[in-house]
């Protein structure tokens, strides 16, 4: 059985460790984009509501 070369070996370490810490990035960022995404529609309907409730009269009760 043949053993890679040290030198190799931590050449795939490193690009294995690159590609696992680019798709830990990539998570994050979706999260955060889909959190912010979430917390603007939020918002959104929290304008809407409040402004249909000033038009009909209606309030909070």
């Amino acid at each position: 059985m043949r053993v890679a070369h040290p030198a190799r070996l931590g050449v795939t370490v490193s690009v294995f460790a690159a590609v696992i810490a680019c798709a830990a990035l990539v998570g994050v960022a979706t999260l955060v984009r889909r959190f912010r995404e979430d917390e603007a529609r939020e918002r959104e309907f929290d304008d809407w509501a409040a402004d249909t409730s000033s038009r009909t009269g209606a309030s909070d009760r």
